[in-house]
């Protein structure tokens, strides 16, 4: 088995004398229908390699390793890191490796890219809910290796990244700068132990091919920050002080890009004609 019943989990907590952080938004799956949706949404080959990010008890970890050729499961929890170790080895699996780390942490440093030899990494997680759009500015912008994600995210949160014109927010446009987004399923909060407030979505972010330049960046993140300074002001008042050229409102009014209108209201590609 490799999602745990509601008894097994609380059995395996009085074991190791565990209680989850809520601090680090520790929630367990206890679905395995929904964990292997999300291992069949990876369209993962025995050539894949496969890092995941806190594993916790294992409900997608030794799924994945069942059709991916090497996961790297990260987990910060030492307790859980040592429950996990013992499982690999009881369950004899042999294309697991855990790594006692912080997400985060473990992202500043590119060395670890050496651990997997590969040109092409895919990221599936339970994304611990409070780090998520840190990581993902954090992965897309400095990791072109990860190709994919699937990621089961706070519902309002993964809303908000595959948000459509009208709705668009800085997240959002920084996912969708690197990536396409694609909302695949809800999951309820009734799922999990213990039970969070809010229900969850699975998401699927696939980098473009499209190699962006440093230049190209800079000014994109430059610019979307200050249209979303002050949310319900127009654009005309927020970008007066991003745009030297004192005829900066002509030059993008004959681009087609209306003032009057409030950062949200852009689309991705009226953002790209404003950095040109």
């Amino acid at each position: 088995m490799n999602v745990f019943s509601l008894k097994t989990i609380k059995y395996i907590f009085r074991k190791y004398h565990f209680c989850p952080q809520k601090k680090w938004g520790q929630i367990f799956l206890t679905s395995p229908s929904v964990a292997k949706r999300m291992v069949e949404a990876a369209n993962l080959r025995k050539e894949d390699v496969v890092l995941e990010i806190g594993a916790g008890l294992g409900a997608l970890t030794f799924s994945l390793a069942k059709e991916a050729g090497r996961v790297i499961a990260l987990e910060k929890d030492k307790k859980l890191f040592s429950f996990l170790e013992e499982e690999i080895k009881k369950r004899q699996i042999e294309n697991v490796e855990v790594i006692l780390a912080d997400a985060l942490n473990f992202f500043q440093d590119k060395n670890w890219l050496r651990k997997f030899k590969s040109k092409e990494i895919k990221i599936v997680a339970n994304l611990p809910y409070q780090i998520t759009g840190i990581f993902l500015r954090k992965v897309l912008e400095k990791f072109p290796e990860i190709k994919e994600m699937i990621l089961m995210v706070q519902k309002e949160v993964g809303e908000k990244i595959i948000a459509s014109s009208g709705k668009e927010n800085i997240l959002s446009l920084s996912v969708k700068f690197y990536a396409q987004v694609e909302s695949l399923f809800s999951v309820s909060k009734n799922n999990f132990f213990p039970k969070p407030k809010v229900d969850s979505l699975v998401i699927r972010i696939r980098r473009k091919r499209k190699k962006i330049s440093q230049e190209e960046e800079k000014k994109f993140f430059s610019l979307i920050k200050a249209a979303f300074s002050a949310k319900r002001r127009k654009l005309k008042n927020n970008l007066a002080s991003f745009f030297k050229n004192k005829n900066w409102q002509k030059t993008l009014e004959k681009k087609g890009i209306n003032l009057e209108q409030r950062a949200e209201e852009l689309s991705l590609s009226d953002w790209l004609k404003l950095i040109k």
